[in-house]
């Protein structure tokens, strides 16, 4: 397995090996003097020297890391291909502009530099602070988003992120079931979650459902990150360093099916 170049290929009991533009081929001689060859396909991944920058509240900040430096974008950027990875996430903000602490407004600092992957999260502090859900505009004009409210606020986010980078992979990453903690109760998510992913369906946004959805190995993330316990929420809301180990290589697996964003408008 060859992850630095970022090209995928098996190898066995080859003399030598001959890599083309799109082809691998493998030639092994046995004991009888006779060769056989074999050929791969080169499959290379799309975030193979990519940069890539994650919007985000404390969980991607790593409140919850001991070091208080290492969360699933780090973890992505130090042990995969992306070229360069950088963390924007800052603890208590919201996707709702309701407390100085906008999103929005991280998104908005980061104009002019390029990225070939845009991963967004939030919602956490929004649901813990009863923030109002609001209802999804019929329209793509800002002007008709109420940013005070948590699908207002959001849909003001989107369009910023596809009008700074609509050539960008964008995805959002809907946060995981938090059972037991008292002020994100799953029941009380899932209202605001439901109306999330009416929103991300609407820009054309696909998203990561860490909250109810189930990974390619058929288990449920609830499962992978074990919600109900403390052993990667000790807080019952921020996961540890092994947390984010556990959940950041599904996130890089998802992260290979993202395609350039396409404008619904």
């Amino acid at each position: 397995l060859s992850r630095g170049l970022g090209d995928v290929y098996k190898r066995q009991n080859t003399d030598s090996l001959k890599i083309g533009t799109n082809k691998i081929i493998c030639t092994a001689k046995g004991n009888n003097g006779l060769e056989a060859s074999s050929q791969f396909d080169i499959i290379r991944s799309t975030t193979y020297n990519k940069t890539a920058v994650f919007f985000e509240d404390s969980i991607t900040k790593r409140y919850g890391s001991k070091s208080h430096n290492y969360s699933w974008a780090n973890y992505i950027g130090d042990n995969y291909d992306l070229k360069y990875s950088l963390n924007r996430g800052k603890s208590g903000w919201r996707v709702s502009n309701t407390d100085n602490n906008y999103i929005n407004n991280l998104v908005l600092k980061e104009r002019g530099n390029k990225y070939d992957f845009v991963i967004l999260h939030g919602g956490c502090n929004d649901i813990g602070n009863d923030v109002a859900l609001g209802k999804i505009s019929s329209s793509y004009d800002p002007k008709t988003f109420d940013d005070q409210t948590f699908i207002g606020g959001l849909e003001k986010y989107l369009y910023t992120v596809v009008t700074q980078w609509p050539k960008a992979r964008i995805g959002y990453i809907i946060n995981y079931s938090t059972p037991n903690n008292r002020i994100r109760p799953v029941a009380k998510s899932s209202i605001y979650y439901a109306e999330m992913r009416k929103v991300l369906k609407k820009w054309n946004v696909p998203y990561l459902d860490l909250f109810n959805g189930v990974a390619f190995d058929g288990r449920s993330y609830s499962t992978i990150l074990s919600v109900d316990t403390n052993r990667y929420l000790p807080d019952t809301l921020h996961l540890n360093d092994e947390g984010y180990k556990v959940i950041s290589p599904y996130i890089y697996g998802w992260m290979q099916t993202l395609n350039q964003w396409k404008d619904p408008r």
